[in-house]
């Protein structure tokens, strides 16, 4: 649950900057 919430800010801040990263991290938790 907190992983989850703290990904999604983590995502939502780093979203322009990690384009690739989100995907990586995504891919990951899929």
């Amino acid at each position: 649950m907190t992983v989850k919430l703290k990904k999604k800010k983590i995502v939502r801040h780093w979203r322009t900057k990690n384009l690739k990263f989100r995907k990586v991290l995504a891919a990951m938790n899929c």
